[in-house]
C-alpha cells in the first residue's frame, strides 16, 4: 500500500497548463508530473458547483486520514466527527483581498506557499496515513509574484496565437473594441468577475491570462516541494481540480461566471505514482470521465498493483459516440450532457449548443443546426438522463 498526499484546487483551469497544451502558459513542474505519472485528458464536473465535486471526492477519505483546506465551507466527511481525531482537519483563513492589495514580491510570502508548508509540516510528523489539501486560493486570492511570467521574455519567445482561443465566434465583445490599452499584466490580489465588452481594451483578456498564469506557475514551483516529499516517503502525488476557470473564451473572465461551457467543468487531474510503478512510461486516458470517477481513482491509487487505467481498454478503438455519457448538474443551463464525441448544452433560455469534441476545445463553433440528428438524439434521452 502506497501513502497518498492529494492536492485539490477550486479554479484550475487546463488551459494554463503546458501538459495539457497551454500555448501561452509554461508549467514545466506539472510537465514532469505528467511525465512521470497519469493524465486524464478528459474529465468533467458533475456539478458546475465546486464544492459538490470537492464533496464528492471527499469520500474516498479514509476516517484517519489528514485533511487542511483554506475553504470556509469544506466538511472533512459526513462521517460523526467522533469518528475522527481533532487534529484530522485543519481549516486556514484565508484572508480576502482589498480591490488596492498588491501582490507579493517574493513566492515564499504568498498566501498559497505558507498553506503548502504548514500542510507539509504536519505530513512530516505524521506517522503514517494519507494527506490531502484542498485551496481556493485560484477563486479568492492572487498574490503570486507577477514576476513568474516575465513578459517582455514570454511575447519574445513565444508569440501568442492560439486563434481558436482568442475568437468566440463573430462578434466577440471581448476582441472587436477598439477601447483603451490597459497595463499587460494586473498588480492587484482580487480575481476578476468580468464580462467582456466593447468598450474593454483589446488587451484585457491576454492581461487577465498572464495575471491568471502568474498564480498556476506559483503551483508549479511549489509542487516541487510536494513532489520531493512523495519521493522521500513513497508516496503517490494526486493533483486535481475542482472546477474550472473562464479566461475570455466565452466573453466572461471569473469562476463560475458567464455561460456553462466547456472552460467551467473541464478539470485536470494527474496521479503520479512512486518511482513511476504503476507503468513503466507516461500514459494518458483520452475518453471523458465524470468527476464522480476521482473519488474511486484516488482509493484504487493507494494500491501500486492495481491499474488505474485497464491496459486494453487504453489500447482499444476509445470510447463511441454517445456512451459514455455524462451530465453536469447546473441551475444555469436545463441540460448539459458530454460525450467522447460531443458537448450539448441546453442553456435556461432554451438556446442550444453542440460542440464537436475534443477537436473544438474552447467551444468555438456551434454545429446544432448542422447537425439535427444529433440534437434529435439528445432530445430523445433527456428525460432519462440523470
Amino acid at each position: 500500500m502506497s501513502r497518498q498526499i492529494v492536492l485539490s484546487l477550486e479554479g484550475f483551469a487546463i488551459d494554463a497548463l503546458s501538459c495539457y497544451g497551454s500555448s501561452w502558459n509554461r508549467t514545466p513542474g506539472f510537465d514532469s508530473l505528467a511525465a512521470d505519472g497519469l493524465l486524464w485528458d478528459r474529465v468533467v464536473a458533475r456539478d458546475d458547483r465546486a464544492g459538490e465535486v470537492l464533496r464528492d471526492a471527499l469520500t474516498a477519505r479514509d476516517a484517519r486520514d489528514f485533511l487542511m483546506t483554506d475553504d470556509a465551507n469544506c466538511r472533512p466527511s459526513d462521517r460523526p466527527e467522533s469518528d475522527r481525531a481533532e487534529s484530522d482537519f485543519v481549516r486556514i483563513d484565508c484572508p480576502e483581498p482589498s480591490p488596492t492589495e498588491e501582490a507579493c514580491s517574493d513566492a515564499d510570502e504568498t498566501h498559497f506557499a505558507k498553506l503548502v508548508d504548514r500542510f507539509l509540516e504536519h505530513f512530516g510528523r505524521a506517522a503514517g496515513g494519507n494527506a490531502w489539501l484542498h485551496s481556493r486560493f485560484l477563486t479568492r486570492r492572487w498574490d503570486a509574484p507577477r514576476d513568474l511570467f516575465p513578459i517582455d521574455d514570454e511575447m519574445d519567445a513565444e508569440p501568442f496565437d492560439d486563434e481558436s482561443f482568442q475568437e468566440d465566434g463573430p462578434g466577440d465583445p471581448a476582441f472587436t473594441s477598439a477601447g483603451e490599452t490597459c497595463e499587460p499584466i494586473f498588480s492587484t490580489v482580487l480575481p476578476p468577475q468580468h464580462r467582456c465588452d466593447k468598450a474593454d481594451s483589446v488587451d484585457l483578456v491576454m492581461a487577465q491570462m498572464r495575471t491568471y498564469g502568474c498564480q498556476v506557475r506559483l503551483i508549479d514551483r511549489i509542487l516541487d516541494r510536494l513532489i520531493e516529499v512523495a519521493e522521500e516517503t513513497e508516496s503517490t502525488l494526486i493533483v486535481f481540480g475542482t472546477s474550472g476557470f473562464s479566461l475570455g473564451q466565452n466573453g466572461w473572465i471569473g469562476h463560475a461566471i458567464g455561460p456553462l461551457r466547456s472552460c467551467r467543468i473541464d478539470l485536470p487531474l494527474i496521479v503520479r505514482p512512486p518511482d513511476g510503478s504503476f507503468q513503466s512510461g507516461p500514459i494518458r486516458w483520452r475518453d471523458p470521465v465524470g468527476s464522480t470517477e476521482i473519488k474511486t481513482i484516488i482509493r484504487r491509487a493507494s494500491s501500486v498493483e492495481m491499474p488505474l487505467i485497464d491496459p486494453v481498454d487504453w489500447a482499444g478503438d476509445g470510447g463511441q459516440e454517445y456512451l459514455p455519457m455524462i451530465e453536469t448538474r447546473s441551475n444555469q443551463a436545463e441540460l448539459c450532457l458530454t460525450t467522447p464525441r460531443w458537448f450539448f448544452v441546453r442553456d435556461a433560455d432554451q438556446t442550444e449548443h453542440l460542440h464537436l469534441k475534443p477537436d473544438d476545445r474552447h467551444d468555438h463553433n456551434n454545429v446544432s443546426r448542422l447537425r439535427p440528428d444529433v440534437i434529435e438524439h439528445f432530445d430523445t434521452i433527456d428525460a432519462s438522463v440523470g
